[in-house]
């Protein structure tokens, strides 16, 4: 799809429609008219039918490629586009042509990252309607594989189709059985049963892909719950459906890219620090905005909310006060980039002491290669109990020593 295809192809169709063909018109009228109240049915009737789908699509493709054998030709409004001749057979394997890798290594770059976003959006679409998981790199290897041996059947680069899953899913295909049956039925047709089907009607096709699309457009229903939810995943929801409805696939999905990751910016500038206080018997530890009945301790807990990178760093660190001792929950923080490590540093000379506390692994060998685990004013602690005991014990220890130099003092 060209930039503003989508809008383009409708003024298309409606310039064409002088030119449409009036029997593909009454075929596809005819098929609308039987599968939606099929789909209805199969829906309605799920558990009666023990889950099997009435097979609507397959019987309308039997009924129309016997009736189109025999007679063609629809009275008055003449003979009707068919699919026409199925090749029969497979192609050859042969090596592909390497010389051409340097003219079309361009092309391949948006062609690869397209295909990949298909696949893993469809794939996730469907795992959240059907109550599964996929795994991102799986799927990235699966269709490395896939295309990589199908380049030596001369085919195009393949990748998830909106309209073909959305049929099987319809369909009542729910597991990886059901893409082998597709597989199968489709080399059967490639080489056996291909030409008895040539005759069916290009507008059953469409018809049949048009009604199994309805299913995609359920998702505009979540909008207002979704606007409730997050107002960001809302934005990002629009503006990738804007971007690819104006700009066609291919910029459309780069530009959708682009605005999935400014919302991640946004996120991460809107984080807030938060003050922790201890419940009454001084074991749990809660933000003290959400709860009334805590206590405060006398050295400050304060907990960082996520990761200290580029995005975040400035906002949370600046947040904390430049003086006296605290106590700093690490337990959500899993990384920290350049800036962040530039602006703890920054940060903590002006405290008089700060302690680390539910340091991650990763995090700590951050700290020690960044080196301010070694300064003086800093100690780590594996538990917020532990750094209040420590800190406690610490400044015990330093007022205790500061009585018995005054008692020295004095007696000299």
């Amino acid at each position: 799809m060209d930039v503003g295809g989508l809008f383009v192809t409708w003024v298309n169709i409606l310039k064409s429609l002088k030119h449409a063909n009036v029997g593909s018109i009454v075929v596809s009228i005819i098929c609308i008219s039987i599968l939606v109240p099929i789909k209805w049915a199969s829906r309605k009737y799920k558990e009666k039918l023990r889950g099997f789908p009435i097979p609507g699509e397959l019987l309308l493709i039997v009924i129309f490629a016997i009736s189109q054998t025999f007679a063609p030709e629809w009275g008055s409004l003449g003979k009707i586009p068919e699919v026409g001749e199925i090749p029969k057979g497979l192609p050859v394997p042969v090596l592909p042509d390497v010389t051409l890798w340097s003219k079309m290594i361009a092309e391949v770059i948006p062609i690869s990252v397209v295909a990949y976003s298909t696949n893993l959006s469809l794939g996730k679409l469907f795992a959240f309607k059907n109550n599964y998981q996929i795994d991102a790199m799986q799927e990235a290897l699966a269709i490395g594989i896939a295309n990589i041996c199908s380049a030596f059947f001369s085919s195009i680069p393949g990748a998830a189709s909106l309209s073909r899953s959305s049929l099987q899913e319809a369909s009542g295909g729910r597991t990886q059985l059901a893409g082998i049956m597709s597989c199968i039925v489709i080399l059967i047709f490639l080489l056996v049963a291909g030409p008895y089907f040539s005759v069916i009607p290009k507008a059953l096709l469409a018809s049949v892909i048009a009604v199994n699309l309805r299913g995609m457009f359920i998702q505009f229903h979540a909008l207002p719950e979704l606007w409730k939810f997050s107002k960001v995943d809302f934005g990002v929801w629009v503006g990738s459906f804007i971007s690819v409805l104006v700009f066609g696939i291919d910029l459309g999905l780069g530009l959708a890219i682009l605005i999935l990751l400014l919302s991640v910016v946004v996120r991460k500038t809107d984080v807030v620090v938060a003050e922790l206080g201890t419940t009454p018997e001084g074991d749990i530890f809660r933000e003290t905005e959400q709860y009334e009945s805590l206590n405060v301790s006398e050295y400050p807990i304060y907990k960082l909310p996520g990761s200290l990178d580029f995005a975040s760093a400035e906002k949370v660190l600046v947040a904390l006060p430049r003086r006296g001792q605290m106590l700093l929950d690490f337990s959500e923080v899993s990384y920290i980039d350049c800036v962040g490590r530039n602006t703890l540093e920054a940060v903590i000379k002006h405290i008089d002491f700060v302690g680390f506390c539910c340091v991650s692994e990763k995090t700590m060998n951050l700290l020690n290669i960044s080196g301010i685990s070694e300064e003086v004013n800093v100690g780590i602690y594996p538990t917020l109990l532990d750094g209040l005991a420590m800190l406690k014990e610490k400044n015990e220890l330093t007022t205790s020593s500061d009585l018995s130099r005054e008692s020295d003092d004095s007696k000299l």
